[in-house]
């Protein structure tokens, strides 16, 4: 599922060059664009044992808007474990708050040091088991 227009990603740096590599798989994509659309995945959803939240990342720069808002309840109303890649979706790394809405993960897999907001106001509520995964950045390049 894609939460967004396929023609707006693929203008988008990464995002685009990663989503060009998937058109390109016989992997269907499919856009989401508003709220019944939401609804249908978190039907779908409810048929796996475990989710992955990379919905947003670190980026992330103000409130989680709809059909996110609803799609990131949605998913924590369904009481499966989620692992987070890098951090919940929805929280701020650097201050722990919530932005509008936030994945509650079970895990979250994080790259070469925990971010600061997992141990800061709603951080340790969301983050679950942190698990810290070296991507061989040099020691005395991290803070």
């Amino acid at each position: 599922f894609l939460i967004a227009r396929v023609s707006d990603i693929l203008k988008d740096g990464d995002a685009g060059t990663n989503l060009q590599i998937l058109l390109t798989t016989k992997i269907p994509v499919n856009e989401i664009l508003d709220i019944p659309g939401v609804n249908n995945i978190l039907k779908e959803l409810r048929n796996y044992n475990i989710l992955a939240d990379a919905l947003f990342g670190t980026g992330l720069s103000g409130d989680v808007r709809e059909p996110f808002k609803t799609l990131i309840h949605g998913v924590n109303n369904l009481n499966k474990p989620i692992i987070s890649v890098d951090i919940p979706s929805g929280l701020d790394c650097n201050t722990g708050k919530i932005l509008g809405a936030a994945i509650k993960a079970t895990k979250t897999v994080t790259f070469a040091i925990a971010k600061k907001g997992f141990f800061l106001n709603d951080g340790p509520s969301y983050t679950g088991k942190v698990i810290v995964s070296d991507i061989s950045i040099p020691r005395e390049l991290i803070p």
